[in-house]
C-alpha cells in the first residue's frame, strides 16, 4: 500500500473502522475485568470506548451509517466472543458458534450489497 492510499476516503474509513472495532473489543474486555474486581482496568475501559467512538465517527465521514454500524457492532461482537473464550475461559456451544457465523455473514452481505 502506498502512502497516498491512506488519503483515500474509503481506505481511511476502513482503517478508522478497524481501529474502532479493536478499541471497542479491548474496552469491553476491560469492562469484564472491572466486573471481576479489577478496578485498575477502568481507565483502559474509558480510553478504549473513547477511541472506539472517535474511530467510528471518523469512519462515518465517508461510509454509510448502516454499513459502519453493522460492521462495528458485528465484528465487535465476534471479537468479544473470541476474547471471552480465550481470555476469560467462557464456554460456548454450537448455537453460539452458528450465531457468530451468522453475524459475520450478515455483515459481509450488508457490505457487498450497499453502495456508498
Amino acid at each position: 500500500m502506498r502512502r497516498d492510499d491512506f488519503r483515500r476516503p474509503d481506505v481511511r474509513a476502513g482503517l478508522m473502522l478497524a481501529m474502532a472495532i479493536v478499541a471497542e473489543v479491548a474496552a469491553t474486555s476491560a469492562m469484564k475485568a472491572v466486573s471481576q474486581g479489577g478496578s485498575t482496568w477502568l481507565i483502559a475501559m474509558g480510553l478504549g470506548y473513547l477511541i472506539a467512538f472517535v474511530g467510528l465517527i471518523e469512519a462515518m465521514r465517508s461510509m454509510p451509517l448502516g454499513i459502519a454500524y453493522a460492521l462495528w457492532s458485528g465484528f465487535g461482537t465476534v471479537g468479544a466472543v473470541a476474547v471471552g473464550a480465550v481470555v476469560f475461559g467462557e464456554r460456548f456451544g454450537v448455537p453460539q458458534i452458528i450465531g457468530t457465523i451468522l453475524v459475520i455473514v450478515g455483515a459481509a452481505l450488508l457490505n457487498l450489497t450497499t453502495e456508498a
